[in-house]
């Protein structure tokens, strides 16, 4: 080869490269830097998902405790009104002359104050978690229904026929309780007419 071919053929490698070779590289630098790009705000994607998916189980957790919470004090009122009747039952039995049957009426005194005691204690339990995880509103109609209860069973020492008499005030204060465990659940109230609903004079 020539002198002078030579020097053509240097002049066109050096074209090439000093043409093409620059935005080649510059390609190549701008295809990583995209790929490093596109990693970072991936990661920071995930980052942002987690924190959302961690608030929104702590959501989730919360709103299982509040279920859990109002489905047992749901309970617990019931219980209430139930032991409070079979209380008020024992009690307003007048006192027989026979000793046998006082003795059995003693028995279902004592079975029936001890059903009472549970039942409160467990109510009180059920009222300070209430407070803890329900609405201020919700709290007093459960404050409301328990304290009622207390002077009822305490009254009726003295006065069996108390619970006759507050029956109705009684009623009232454990709806507004339970109506109020509807509305944290997110539950309508049924219609004041719907079929199985009491109704006290």
């Amino acid at each position: 080869m020539g002198t002078a071919a030579l020097y053509l053929l240097i002049l066109v490698v050096g074209y090439i490269v000093g043409s093409f070779l620059p935005s080649y590289f510059k390609k190549k630098g701008e295809n990583l830097a995209t790929k490093e790009d596109i990693a970072e705000l991936t990661k920071t994607a995930k980052e942002i998902e987690a924190k959302i998916d961690e608030g929104m189980l702590g959501r989730q957790r919360q709103w299982e405790l509040k279920r859990e919470v109002l489905l047992e004090a749901a309970k617990r009122l019931s219980e209430v009104d139930n032991a409070l009747l079979s209380y008020w039952t024992a009690m307003a039995m007048p006192n027989p002359d026979d000793d046998e049957e006082m003795a059995i009426l003693r028995e279902n005194r004592s079975a029936a104050t001890k059903r009472w005691n549970a039942a409160a204690q467990a109510l009180d339990e059920t009222r300070l978690i209430v407070a803890i995880v329900c609405e201020r509103v919700t709290e007093d109609s459960f404050d409301a229904f328990g304290t009622w209860c207390d002077m009822v069973v305490a009254g009726m020492k003295t006065d069996p026929s108390l619970y006759e008499k507050s029956r109705k005030s009684l009623y009232e204060k454990l709806q507004s309780a339970r109506n109020h465990i509807r509305k944290e659940l997110g539950i309508e109230r049924p219609a004041e007419d719907a079929p199985g609903l009491i109704k006290l004079d």
